[in-house]
């Protein structure tokens, strides 16, 4: 599997009056085999699970939210 990239998409929770109360990781955004996907964080999730082995291996990083 060749990935090329990887961010973390962020998503924000609100309050009543519109302010950001918490905002966490909910996938990663990844360029896999030339083409885009949306990874869930799920360990059982293949893509997901290789995106750690190359985070582990030093061949990847993931930019941040």
């Amino acid at each position: 599997m060749n990935i090329t990239s990887a961010k973390y998409k962020s998503r924000s929770e609100y309050d009543e009056d519109g302010k950001v109360t918490s905002t966490s990781n909910c996938a990663i955004i990844a360029t896999i085999n030339g083409e885009d996907y949306g990874v869930p964080l799920d360990p059982a999730n293949s893509h997901y699970a290789e995106i750690l082995k190359q985070v582990a291996d030093g061949d990847l990083t993931i930019a941040a939210a």
